[in-house]
């Protein structure tokens, strides 16, 4: 999924992985100053990105019995 003017799911990604890791929590409007593009799009991809860390933490939990 590629925006037009070039930000990508990666770059998103990136982005918002970089925030947490400084305890900053990665808002729509955060990542947009960091990589650009359209509100609609990076909602879309942070979403994304919400969606597939969440089920890689809950896979954890899962592994370890949580």
């Amino acid at each position: 999924m590629a925006e037009q003017n070039g930000v990508t799911f990666d770059q998103v990604s990136k982005a918002a992985t970089s925030m947490l890791s400084k305890g900053i929590t990665p808002t729509v409007r955060n990542v947009i100053a960091v990589t650009g593009g359209r509100t609609e799009t990076v909602s879309e991809l942070l979403r994304d990105y919400n969606d597939k860390r969440n089920a890689e933490v809950l896979k954890m939990a899962n592994e370890l019995g949580s």
